[in-house]
C-alpha cells in the first residue's frame, strides 16, 4: 500500500489526512510506549514521548513523513477528542438510548435519541 502523505491545504496551512492503517499504527506505537513504561507520567506522558512515537512510525510507515509536531501531536489530540465523545455517549449521564453495534463498530440510537442529543 502506498504511504505517501496525503496533504490537504486549507486556510494557509498544510493539513495531513490520516488513513485507517496509519491510525492503527499510531495506536500500536502508543501502546508499545505505554507498555515499556519509559514515558509514563502521573497524568499523561513525559517530555520526549512524541519523538518516541515518531521513531516507531518511521519504522512501521517508512514513507509517511510524519513529524512529532504538528502531525502526531495533532492526531493524538483529535483521537482523544473523538474517544471522549463516544465514551460520554455510552457511559455519561443523560445518554440513555445509545448503544454500540459490535459488528459495524459504531454508535447506534433511535432517531429521537439523536435529535435530543444534537440539541
Amino acid at each position: 500500500m502506498d504511504h505517501q502523505p496525503q496533504e490537504i491545504r486549507g486556510r494557509g496551512k498544510n493539513k495531513r489526512k490520516w488513513n485507517n492503517e496509519e491510525d492503527a499504527k499510531l495506536v500500536d506505537a502508543l501502546l508499545d510506549m505505554v507498555n515499556l513504561g519509559t514515558y509514563k507520567a502521573e497524568n499523561g506522558f513525559k517530555p520526549g514521548y512524541l519523538n518516541f512515537v515518531e521513531d516507531k512510525l518511521r519504522v512501521s510507515l517508512p514513507n509517511s513523513g510524519f513529524k512529532a509536531k504538528p502531525h502526531i501531536e495533532s492526531r493524538i489530540k483529535t483521537l482523544k477528542r473523538d474517544f471522549n465523545i463516544v465514551y460520554d455517549m455510552l457511559n455519561g449521564p443523560n445518554t440513555s438510548g445509545f448503544g454500540m453495534d459490535p459488528i459495524k463498530k459504531c454508535i447506534v440510537a433511535e432517531k429521537a435519541v439523536w435529535d435530543s442529543y444534537l440539541q
